[in-house]
């Protein structure tokens, strides 16, 4: 939907802010995120990001977000018997249910197993495909720039 990719974001818009940044991770990525002391351990840690990744692999991880999936987050979905469906990074399981982290739901959906029909993985991330179309250009520009801090 956005022309040129991440390459694009360069000079777009002014200088990115960091502080801005913040508030773009807190509303949306800290969902499954976690970066320092704020947000949640569904999705990879970002906390140290910047010590790994230079900014262009942040961004290709923005923008494409099912290019390099760590098994561990892989989706797992469940085809209930009343013909829904649960798509998410299982969170837990016990005998007797299975919890999901969902990319809709703020918390973790529980999940009966005498509820499931079936239950497959797929090698995609949770991370919704048009998450940089949904956090605008701006968006993506202060955030990476949040993420790449260094957090002490």
């Amino acid at each position: 939907p956005r022309g040129g990719g991440p390459g694009s974001l360069a000079g777009r818009g002014g200088a990115p802010n960091a502080a801005e940044g913040g508030g773009v991770f807190r509303e949306t990525c800290a969902q499954c995120h976690r970066y320092g002391t704020v947000g949640k351990d569904f999705a990879p840690d970002l906390t140290r990001v910047a010590e790994r990744l230079q900014r262009r692999d942040i961004l290709r991880s923005i923008f494409f977000p099912n290019e390099k999936v760590d098994p561990k987050y892989t989706t797992t979905v469940l085809a209930l018997k009343d013909d829904k469906t649960v798509r998410g990074l299982v969170v837990s399981e016990t005998g007797q249910n299975v919890v999901v982290k969902t990319a809709e739901e703020p918390e973790p959906v529980t999940v009966a197993k005498s509820q499931i029909a079936k239950r497959t993985t797929e090698a995609k991330t949770i991370m919704p495909d048009d998450i940089a179309d949904k956090v605008t250009d701006a968006g993506v520009r202060d955030v990476t720039a949040y993420i790449m801090q260094m957090v002490k």
